[in-house]
């Protein structure tokens, strides 16, 4: 086996890697090349970003077949920082379950591989890594790599995804429930649901996505608004960002757009995405001045039906701790922020400064004078 690794910094380059990304991202939509790429199109806001997508090939194998692994990554030149690497989508868009992307058996040799690059490189100060998921072996293993070549690293928890593991029948997920939340959704899916008064419809096309895209975007911000908060939307990039990548999702068969239609009217919506074996819950929006209908929950009976009539075997509910996940059953699972220092003096000192920062930042938000020494030190 003979690996090699490149760093690739331009957009054009990336799309020769389309069918190992499709390949290695494992249907999670969050690691998937159009959510990615789609991302830096619209989120890149300097010439002090730029991408450094590092990519693994074993030489030895067929060239269609040579890309073993895949880091999604970007790098932003800072002051106080110095250069920080961070996954793409990062921020604002919330994306979860990211990491590296690599073949499950070449994992032990990709991080061994990945990390004395790294710790070779001097074009990068830190890692910023955020959205891991507890149990992502691949990240463990190049974390300790990285150590053991000089690199410090930190982690930190993150709060939790919750996912309800999906039976293979609607009947069944009801036994799931406790008796008076089962009562409920027997009672709303019979009265509303098979009784006709209200539709579930499910975008297919994209026409009924022109049609379907505003009313999402309206019920979604009409609720935040109502709570005294601005909407998701009020960005303008993550707006521009989510009309995109939303209809490259559809091509692909991994969006799952859907909503309530009650007395003629749009009620509640999902905006979810597919993979092979499990929905990602990713935003909702309904109608405030009808909570009275019971929106949130005649939209997720429908959307739990749907994925148990795909086959899916997890519908993922995604990070937060909102009461109504474990309501329904779903189960926390943790997820965590790396940070790595390179092994430069530069590094640590700008490290410690930064922290110093932001440990004086928090205090004096939190009216509390902050414990530090005068000056950081370097190792």
């Amino acid at each position: 086996m003979n690996l090699q690794v490149q760093t690739i910094d331009r957009l054009d380059d990336l799309h020769s890697l389309r069918a190992a990304w499709e390949r290695l991202d494992g249907g999670v939509v969050f690691r998937s090349f159009d959510w990615l790429t789609t991302w830096w199109q619209y989120y890149q806001r300097s010439q002090r970003e730029r991408l450094a997508v590092v990519v693994v090939r074993d030489t030895s194998r067929p060239t269609d077949s040579q890309v073993i692994a895949i880091a999604p990554w970007y790098a932003e030149s800072t002051r106080a920082r110095g250069t920080v690497m961070r996954w793409l989508s990062s921020g604002e868009v919330c994306s979860d379950h990211l990491g590296v992307l690599c073949e499950p058996d070449a994992e032990r040799r990709v991080a061994k591989h990945l990390a004395a690059h790294l710790a070779e490189a001097d074009n990068w100060n830190r890692l910023e890594l955020d959205a891991l998921d507890a149990d992502d072996s691949m990240m463990e293993l190049f974390a300790t790599e990285l150590q053991s070549r000089g690199c410090r690293h930190m982690s930190r928890p993150e709060g939790q995804c919750w996912a309800i593991d999906l039976p293979s029948s609607w009947d069944e997920f009801l036994a799931m429930q406790s008796k008076s939340h089962r009562k409920q959704l027997r009672r709303t899916g019979d009265r509303v649901l098979e009784s006709g008064a209200a539709t579930w419809h499910t975008v297919t096309s994209e026409s009924e996505l022109d049609t379907a895209w505003p009313m999402f975007v309206d019920l979604h911000q009409r609720r935040r608004n109502s709570l005294g908060e601005p909407g998701c939307f009020a960005s303008p990039r993550f707006s521009a960002f989510h009309a995109a990548v939303a209809r490259k999702l559809l091509v692909n068969d991994q969006l799952r757009l859907g909503w309530i239609e009650m007395d003629g009217a749009p009620l509640a919506v999902e905006y979810h995405f597919a993979g092979p074996t499990a929905t990602y819950a990713y935003q909702a929006g309904f109608d405030p001045e009808r909570v009275d209908q019971n929106p949130g929950r005649l939209s997720c009976i429908s959307a739990v039906k749907q994925a148990i009539d795909a086959g899916h075997t997890k519908f993922d509910l995604l990070r937060g701790d909102e009461p109504y996940k474990a309501h329904w059953r779903a189960k926390p699972h943790a997820t965590y922020r790396l940070r790595v220092l390179a092994r430069s003096h530069s590094s640590n000192w700008l490290a410690q400064t930064a922290d110093l920062a932001e440990s004086m930042a928090g205090a004096l938000k939190a009216g509390l004078r902050p414990l530090v020494s005068p000056t950081p030190t370097t190792h």
